[in-house]
C-alpha cells in the first residue's frame, strides 16, 4: 500500500497532532469531546508527544490541561504533507498509465466489437437474402404442388376417356366383326343369286322346252333368294351406319 494511503488510516494520535496543529493549541477536555474519547486518554497521548517534542503543554488557571502547538510538529506535518503529495503525484501518474493502458484496450475491444457488427449486419444481409429465396422457393414449389394435382386430375381424366374410348372400340370391333360375317353372307347370297341369273339366262332359251308348273317355282326361288339378298343389304346398310357414328367418336 502506498505511504499516502498509509496517512489516510490516521490513528487517534494522529487526529489530536492536527486538531492541534490547526489552531496552536486545544484544551485537552475539548480534544477528548471531539475525537470522542476520554480526557485520561488525551492526556497520555500527550504525554508521548510531548516526549517527542511534537506537543507541549500547560495549564490554565483552573488547572485545565491545554495542549500547544511545536515547530516539529508542523516541520512533520509539512514533511508529510509533501510526501503525501509525492506519493499521490506517483500513485496518479500510475493511475494514468492504466487508464491510458485500458484505454488502447478499450479501443481495441471496440475495433473488434465494430468488425463483429459489420460481420453480423453482412451475415443479416445474406440472412434476410437467404430468407427471400427460400420464400420464393415455397411458392414455386406450392406452384409445382397445384401443377402437380392439375395433371393428376387429368391423367384421370385421359384414363377414364381412354376406358370409354377402348368400350367404344372394342364395341366397334365386334360390330366391324359382324358386319364382315354379313357382308360374307352377302356375298355368299349374291354369289348364289348371280348363279341364279346366270341359270335364268340359260334356262331363259330352254324355257319353252320346260313346263309351266316348274317354270313357275323356280320364279319363286328367284324371287325368295332377292327377298333375303335385299333384307341382307338393309341390315348391312344400318350396321355401317352405326360402325361410322363409332368411328366419328373415336376421332
Amino acid at each position: 500500500m502506498s505511504s499516502w494511503k498509509n496517512t489516510m488510516l490516521e490513528t487517534g494520535v494522529d487526529r489530536l497532532l492536527k486538531i492541534v496543529s490547526e489552531k496552536g493549541r486545544y484544551s485537552a477536555k475539548d480534544a477528548a469531546k471531539r475525537l470522542s474519547v476520554s480526557v485520561d486518554t488525551i492526556e497520555s497521548w500527550a504525554d508521548v508527544l510531548e516526549k517527542e517534542n511534537l506537543m507541549s503543554k500547560e495549564y490554565g488557571p483552573s488547572g485545565s490541561l491545554i495542549l500547544l502547538n511545536t515547530a516539529k510538529n508542523t516541520e512533520e506535518k509539512e514533511k508529510k504533507a509533501n510526501e503525501l503529495k509525492e506519493d499521490l503525484a506517483f500513485d496518479v501518474k500510475d493511475i494514468e498509465d492504466n487508464i491510458r493502458e485500458k484505454e488502447k484496450v478499450i479501443k481495441a475491444e471496440h475495433k473488434k466489437i465494430e468488425s463483429y457488427e459489420k460481420v453480423l449486419l453482412r451475415e443479416f444481409g445474406e440472412s434476410e437474402k437467404l430468407e427471400g429465396e427460400l420464400k420464393s422457393l415455397s411458392i414455386e414449389g406450392q406452384k409445382l404442388k397445384n401443377a402437380f394435382r392439375s395433371i393428376s386430375l387429368r391423367e384421370r381424366k385421359i384414363s377414364k376417356d381412354t376406358r370409354s374410348v377402348r368400350k367404344i372400340i372394342n364395341s366397334g370391333a365386334s360390330d366391324i366383326k359382324k358386319l364382315e360375317r354379313a357382308l360374307q353372307k352377302f356375298e355368299d347370297e349374291r354369289g348364289k343369286v348371280l348363279s341364279d341369273v346366270k341359270v335364268l339366262e340359260k334356262l331363259s332359251s330352254a324355257i319353252k322346252n320346260v313346263p309351266a308348273n316348274k317354270l313357275y317355282q323356280r320364279i319363286k326361288d328367284v324371287e325368295r333368294k332377292t327377298k333375303n339378298l335385299r333384307g341382307a343389304n338393309k341390315k348391312i346398310g344400318k350396321k355401317y351406319s352405326v360402325i361410322t357414328k363409332l368411328l366419328d367418336k373415336i376421332r
